[in-house]
């Protein structure tokens, strides 16, 4: 997926929202209310002092009067010149009856308005769907600075009213009827987001493809699968759909965003062996989020040991749990040969536990059992608690924005993942993706196909590449800021770093082949998944370290790129 970069325009439209905009819509009718009684007693005010300078008398009821035409654009005349009470009154007074009409006319004829609104914007974002996550979508684009469009399907005024304040144009229609597309302006987006049902997105997909002409220029489709497994079964058919100057599609999950969310923003361990003691993690989970967040975890978990090395020390914190993952690593060898599983109740000290998540799907539950745990684990042990939104009970639990280790600590799900559109869009890992697929054909692989023609399995794993070299430096000690100066100096890799950041590149790529299913043979077999390298560091060929060598010195100048904008240095 091709991304826009921001812009100062972008930035300016921001500023103006946030501090401009809407506090002035809030505060919209006490201004206009003001506006007109300043008007009416500057115009009184003039006339008194027109008939004193006259020296005629006056009388209060024809004053009134005589101000009252200032609204309606009637002419007064002075006798004595024009004092500059009267002269402002009379060209506010206008201005105040002109935009309390427009007001009352856009207010009559709303959807109207709203459409005429949408077919003047060009590169703008439509969000299908004002769901929860929907909403939280919008308003992170529109804190971003880009022009928002919603379709939503529910007409109630109380339910649209929210986005409307924050700067949305909102329209109310089925979002897979492709006239509500069309008066959405799907011929000028940049961004088509579904966050409906599955069977609607899949439609939504259809028609904002069909309705795009060549001449539009490119349009993106982002679509929530709301079913995790499917989402895999997805990804080649992205592929399908691919038009490199029209048209893109990419599915995705806020669950498996979520998971992965988790474990970065709240890790159990670093990528990086210290030597401390042994690691133990606690988990209780029984739906398709525990089980990518264990997914997650194992990956970890293998960059830090190595191929070979030991298991994970994973702890179940209730039965059902213990059950489910039973079933799960039943039917994944390659995960079950990652993780070792033992209850709560079989260690010996429970002060072994790192990290303990509680994953449960309600939010009573898990409030519930999150402050059991507190009382029995010990403070030491970090303890981070899953929950839909930031409010209500996950809110008890202390300041979810103040990014600190608390007693417990929520965890809100769609707050992390929907209120960040560079993470919505994959913004500048399609980028570091694409930037690395091309390094490796021209340094690599010479016939390997550009990145128009590679598949979407292919493109999928050079994503995840991308995702991990931001977490391999940040857990390496290294800053990575964005928005990097225009001239700045790319940081260049000591040989003690290019070694250290190669050890853990190669070690990702060994996990990442072993949840695969590939497992080691002196001869490569891509149908068997068999392959040489998957050996630790100390052991692997020279000329394939070189490889990883020559990869993590590219890296810096390759997010430095000014598509991709970050600059690296050392913490």
């Amino acid at each position: 997926m091709r991304v826009d970069t921001p812009t100062g325009l972008r930035g300016a439209r921001a500023w103006w929202r946030k501090n401009l905009k809407q506090p002035l819509k809030r505060h919209e009718w006490g201004i206009v209310i003001a506006l007109w009684v300043v008007c009416f007693a500057l115009g009184a005010w003039g006339l008194v002092l027109d008939a004193l300078a006259a020296g005629r008398a006056y009388w209060m009821p024809e004053i009134v009067y005589q101000t009252l035409h200032l609204f309606t654009f009637k002419s007064i005349e002075t006798t004595a010149g024009t004092p500059w009470q009267l002269e402002a009154a009379r060209w506010l007074a206008p201005t105040a009856a002109i935009y309390t009409a427009s007001k009352g006319l856009v207010s009559v004829f709303y959807d109207q308005a709203q459409v005429l609104r949408a077919g003047l914007m060009r590169r703008h974002v439509i969000i299908c769907g004002l769901s929860d996550k929907g909403r939280l979508i919008a308003r992170s684009f529109l804190e971003r600075g880009d022009r928002v469009v919603v379709i939503e399907k529910e007409a109630s005024r109380g339910k649209l009213a929210g986005s409307r304040a924050e700067g949305a144009v909102v329209i109310a229609g089925e979002a897979d009827d492709p006239e509500v597309l069309r008066m959405a302006g799907v011929r000028h987006a940049r961004y088509v987001i579904a966050t409906c049902d599955d069977a609607t997105n899949a439609e939504i997909v259809v028609q904002a493809r069909a309705l795009r002409r060549d001449t539009d220029g490119r349009l993106d489709c982002l679509v929530h699968v709301q079913d995790p497994g499917l989402l895999d079964s997805l990804g080649s058919l992205a592929g399908v759909l691919e038009d490199p100057d029209r048209f893109g599609v990419r599915f995705f999950n806020l669950l498996e965003m979520g998971a992965r969310t988790l474990l970065t923003e709240c890790p159990p361990f670093g990528l990086l062996a210290d030597g401390a003691a042994p690691i133990a993690v606690g988990m209780n989970a029984t739906d398709a989020f525990g089980a990518r967040v264990l997914r997650e975890l194992a990956m970890r978990w293998a960059i830090r040991v190595g191929p070979g090395g030991p298991a994970l020390s994973l702890v179940t914190l209730d039965d059902a749990t213990a059950d489910a993952l039973s079933e799960v690593l039943g039917s994944d060898p390659s995960l079950d040969r990652l993780v070792a599983v033992q209850a709560l109740g079989s260690l010996a000290s429970t002060g072994a536990i790192s990290v303990a998540y509680v994953l449960d799907a309600d939010p009573n539950d898990a409030t519930e059992r999150a402050l059991a745990l507190r009382a029995s684990l010990p403070a030491s042990t970090r303890l981070v608690v899953r929950y839909p939104r930031a409010a209500g009970l996950s809110r008890l639990l202390g300041d979810n924005d103040a990014n600190t280790c608390g007693p417990v600590e929520a965890f809100p799900i769609y707050e992390r993942t929907c209120s960040n559109p560079d993470l919505l869009l994959g913004a500048q890992v399609d980028e570091v993706a694409r930037g690395l697929h091309e390094f490796y054909g021209s340094n690599v692989n010479a016939k390997a196909p550009d990145w128009d023609h590679l598949s979407e399995t292919y493109r999928e794993a050079s994503r995840q590449q991308a995702e991990w070299i931001f977490r391999i430096l940040t857990d390496s000690g290294f800053d990575i800021v964005p928005s990097a100066p225009r001239g700045s100096a790319v940081l260049e890799f000591t040989d003690d770093e290019v070694e250290r950041l190669s050890r853990v590149e190669h070690a990702r790529w060994c996990a990442e082949r072993a949840l695969d299913g590939w497992t080691y043979a002196e001869t490569r077999d891509n149908v068997l998944k068999h392959h040489p390298d998957l050996v630790p560091w100390d052991v692997l060929p020279e000329r394939v370290r070189d490889y990883d060598r020559k990869f993590v010195r590219f890296w810096p100048g390759l997010l430095a790129k000014p598509s991709i904008g970050f600059a690296v240095s050392r913490g």
